[in-house]
């Protein structure tokens, strides 16, 4: 009498076909897409803080009688501080990551490439959103006093 629960089935091949030229070269498309994966994240990353930097001088420096008596408003008090955790942020893509990685075996190194885009895709949403939120507060606030004189 056998045990069915240890018992493994045979799996079922399927008959199947060669890769055509066309099925390598768009696995040869996703795998080189994939490890570039990294550098873009750090290029979007370099233009996401210098938007950063130029929207800030800007807002610093243009208009600055908009903003008279508008210094401590909460969106002010809120926007700055958001800009300036973006562009850390921004920075912390830029970093290199420990990779931890065991240079001898291929899933390794898969998962230290997947672990490292997903964290760079984080902190460069996040500090996105940030920047997004801080240029909306600003620009609500600079569109008031725009209309208040």
């Amino acid at each position: 009498m056998s045990n069915k629960a240890t018992e493994k089935e045979p799996i079922p091949t399927l008959p199947g076909r060669p890769p055509d030229e066309a099925d390598k070269a768009w696995r040869a498309w996703v795998r080189k897409n994939r490890e570039d994966a990294p550098q873009r994240l750090e290029e979007a990353a370099k233009y996401l803080s210098g938007m950063v930097s130029i929207c800030f001088t800007i807002f610093l420096s243009v208009h600055e009688k908009v903003f008279e008596g508008l210094e401590r408003a909460w969106q002010v008090n809120w926007a700055v501080p958001l800009w300036l955790v973006s562009v850390l942020l921004t920075l912390f893509v830029l970093l290199p990551m420990p990779y931890g990685v065991n240079v001898d075996s291929a899933s390794s190194i898969e998962r230290a490439l997947r672990r490292i885009v997903r964290v760079k895709y984080s902190l460069l949403i996040v500090a996105m959103l940030l920047f997004v939120v801080a240029l909306g507060m600003l620009a609500g606030l600079y569109v008031y006093g725009v209309n208040r004189g």
